[in-house]
């Protein structure tokens, strides 16, 4: 329960606290140095407390954590750039839809979903179309949920191909050596899309300095390990339930903390949202796990 706890409220915060941060970093470059230096933190932690050797990875382990770490942190690095156009907590309620790919992906792979579930990724499907035409008109009416929903995709994938590269038994060395790799690939990516340059005065804020604080010891020290240790012991279905309780807490903190608006698109969109997932996970909690899967 300590897990799912850190992973539903914990990132619920997350959302708010990147809108603060992309208002004056680089959205791309300031993910990768929020996945560094949590990769630092953990590292230094998990050696002091099991040596150095704890640290030292397989090669499974390693080439896994090149592939899986980027796929399911492409999705921090997407919302921290579409945060810098969108509201937080309307961007929470995409990304919401992440347990709807997980479904999707487990029936190409042999599991096909009920038909309560399917219709309950129906109602997923409306409540992002809803939220699209309350909030995006124009040129920019698909662009940018598209784009989220792209980044959801990459991270069910992750979440899933996890569980077939490492097993039920990743050691706490594999979120670090994940969040490596994302960070080395959003940082690179960041200056290159940059113009090679870095935004070292908008470090300077206070108030960037509170946020980048709280994404890489709360968010992506606590939060990414409780994820991969749920990804790692339950369903992946049941690792993404956080889903429907963080754009709860963003959409509460948003309007608290930085006055946004809610309008009725966004409700409406949000309880549908809600409740197709819900529906979704009330159905996988009584199916096998997917590593079980065409085995």
């Amino acid at each position: 329960m300590a897990a799912v706890a850190a992973v539903y409220f914990i990132w619920g915060g997350s959302y708010p606290a990147i809108a603060v941060l992309v208002r004056t970093t680089q959205p791309l470059v300031g993910t990768g140095f929020r996945f560094l230096a949590a990769a630092v933190v953990l590292g230094g932690w998990i050696a002091y407390r099991s040596g150095g050797r704890a640290m030292w990875p397989s090669s499974r382990e390693a080439l896994g954590a090149l592939v899986v770490g980027p796929m399911i942190l492409a999705n921090f690095g997407i919302v921290a750039v579409v945060e810098r156009h969108i509201a937080p907590g309307v961007v929470a309620i995409v990304v919401s839809s992440i347990p709807m790919w997980t479904v999707v992906l487990r029936a190409t792979l042999g599991e096909a979903p009920r038909p309560v579930t399917a219709i309950a990724m129906l109602g997923g499907l409306a409540a992002v179309a809803i939220l699209s035409v309350s909030q995006w008109t124009g040129e920019k009416s698909l662009g940018w949920p598209g784009l989220i929903l792209g980044g959801c995709f990459l991270n069910a994938a992750g979440t899933v191909l996890s569980q077939r590269v490492y097993g039920a038994m990743a050691r706490p060395r594999v979120p670090v050596m994940e969040m490596l790799a994302g960070g080395l690939l959003f940082v690179g990516l960041g200056v290159v899309l940059e113009g090679g340059k870095v935004n070292v005065h908008g470090w300077s804020h206070p108030a960037a300095i509170l946020a980048f604080a709280y994404l890489v010891v709360p968010a992506s020290v606590v939060g990414y390990s409780a994820y991969r240790w749920l990804a790692d012991h339950e369903s992946p279905t049941i690792a993404a339930t956080y889903a429907y309780v963080n754009p709860l807490v963003a959409l509460a903190l948003s309007v608290v903390l930085l006055g946004d608006a809610v309008s009725v698109g966004v409700g409406v969109s949000f309880v549908l949202m809600v409740a197709s997932v819900a529906a979704i996970v009330s159905f996988d909690r009584r199916r096998a796990p997917i590593e079980q899967v065409g085995t």
